[in-house]
C-alpha cells in the first residue's frame, strides 16, 4: 500500500480490501450492477399517497421469473405482477413462499406464434453465416473453462444442465398474447423476458400486446453475437423499432470471465476470452410521441400517463421524465408539471447538492456555471 492510499484509508476516504474480501465484494458488486430498478422513489410515493390507483394497477408481466418478483414490486399496492416460468419446481417454490396478493406465479412455457417464419424473414439479421465458429459460445475458451471448473466441484449444479428444457411443462404452452389475455385482461405496462435464448419467440407471440398502446416498457435478455439464435439483439431491435419502441439502454452481463466465485447459477461469462460480449439486457421504451398522440385521441387514459412516469422512475429514467415534462408540458396542469419535475429531480439534488432543491433552483445554479 502506497503512502497516499495509507493516508486516505486512515481518513476513511478509501477502503482497501484484503484478498480474503475480494470474492464477497465482487459478488456484491455484480448483484448491484445487475439491479435495474431505482430505490429512491419519490414520484411513486407521491402516487401512492394520492390514492390515484385505488381502482387501477400498474401491470407487470415477467416471462422467465424463476428468481421471483423484484422486491420493488412488493413495496406498493398499485403493482400487479404476473410471473411465468417453464420450470415447475421453481414455480412451486415461489408460490409456497409468496405472501403478496398482487403477485402470481404460473408454470407456463412460452411458444412462438404459428406464423413465426413470417417474422423471421422480415426481421432476422442475415449476415455472418460463414463465420459461425467466431460466434459459437460452445466453441469458446470460456465454455471450456466453465466445464473444467464444474468438474472440480463436488455437488455443484451444472450450469448448462440448468438450461435443459426437456423437463418443461409443455402441457401448458402459450404465446405471450394468450397469457396477457387470460391473466392480465389484455393490460400490461412493463414486460420482462429472460427465457434462455428464446426472447424473439416470445416477442413474436406478443404482437397484439405490443400494439395495445398500454405496454410502455420492455426489458429483454439478448445475445450480442450469434445472429442465427432466437434471441439475437438486432432481430429484437428491428422488430420492436417497427412497433414504435426505442432502445434506451444496453448492458452486458457483469460477471467476471476469468475466475468463478461464490454462487454459480446462470453466471457463465458474458465475455469470452477472445473479448466477445456474449449476453446482456436491453431496455426499450415506447416512443412518447405515440403515447402523447394516443392520449390526445382518447386511446389511453390519464392514469396510463401516470403509469408511464411511474415506470420511468422505477427504471432510473428520471432525466427522461423531466425531458418529457418540458417538451409535452400540456399533458398536465402547469402546477402538476412543476411538482412532478421537482420530484424527479430530487434524487439528483440530494446526490449533487446534498439537499433538496426545486427543479428551477437547480436549473438556475447549473445555468450560472
Amino acid at each position: 500500500m502506497n503512502f497516499v492510499n495509507f493516508i486516505l484509508k486512515k481518513l476513511g476516504l478509501v477502503k482497501i480490501d484484503s484478498k480474503e474480501n475480494y470474492e464477497k465484494n465482487f459478488i456484491k458488486f455484480s448483484e448491484e450492477k445487475d439491479q435495474f430498478t431505482n430505490n429512491e422513489l419519490f414520484y411513486c410515493n407521491y402516487i401512492d399517497n394520492s390514492k390515484l390507483f385505488i381502482n387501477d394497477k400498474v401491470y407487470i408481466l415477467d416471462i422467465g421469473c424463476s428468481e421471483g418478483a423484484d422486491e420493488i414490486f412488493t413495496k406498493f399496492n398499485f403493482f400487479s405482477y404476473v410471473g411465468c416460468d417453464s420450470l415447475e419446481k421453481e414455480i412451486i417454490k415461489l408460490n409456497n413462499k409468496n405472501t403478496h396478493k398482487n403477485i402470481s406465479y404460473y408454470n407456463y412455457t412460452i411458444i412462438p406464434p404459428e406464423n413465426k417464419n413470417e417474422f423471421i424473414k422480415k426481421y432476422r439479421f442475415d449476415h455472418y453465416k460463414n463465420d459461425m465458429d467466431y460466434f459459437n459460445f460452445g466453441k469458446s475458451l470460456a465454455f471450456e473453462h466453465v466445464e473444467k471448473f464444474e468438474k472440480t466441484k463436488e455437488n455443484r449444479s451444472k450450469i448448462f444442465g440448468q438450461l435443459d428444457r426437456t423437463k418443461n411443462n409443455y402441457q401448458k404452452s402459450f404465446t405471450v398474447d394468450q397469457i396477457v389475455s387470460e391473466k392480465l385482461k389484455n393490460n400490461v405496462n412493463l414486460m420482462k423476458i429472460d427465457i434462455d435464448g428464446f426472447t424473439n419467440d416470445a416477442l413474436y407471440g406478443a404482437s397484439k400486446t405490443l400494439n395495445s398502446g398500454s405496454l410502455f416498457f420492455l426489458k429483454i435478455e439478448v445475445n450480442y453475437t450469434d445472429p442465427m439464435e432466437k434471441d439475437h439483439f438486432v432481430e429484437a431491435y428491428n422488430y420492436l423499432y417497427s412497433k414504435s419502441f426505442k432502445l434506451y439502454r444496453m448492458s452486458q452481463r457483469q460477471y467476471l470471465h476469468k475466475g468463478y466465485f461464490g454462487k454459480f447459477i446462470y453466471d457463465f461469462p458474458c465475455q469470452n476470452f477472445s473479448g466477445v460480449d456474449q449476453q446482456g439486457d436491453l431496455i426499450f421504451i415506447q416512443d412518447f410521441d405515440k403515447v402523447y398522440t394516443n392520449f390526445k385521441n382518447d386511446k389511453i387514459t390519464l392514469n396510463e400517463l401516470y403509469k408511464y412516469f411511474i415506470l420511468l422512475e422505477i427504471l432510473n429514467f428520471n432525466d427522461l421524465a423531466i425531458y418529457i415534462l418540458n417538451k409535452y408540458s400540456d399533458i398536465f396542469e402547469t402546477k402538476i408539471v412543476e411538482d412532478l419535475k421537482n420530484l424527479f429531480i430530487r434524487k439528483f439534488s440530494k446526490s449533487y447538492f446534498n439537499k433538496e432543491l426545486s427543479y428551477q433552483e437547480i436549473k438556475e445554479k447549473l445555468d450560472s456555471k
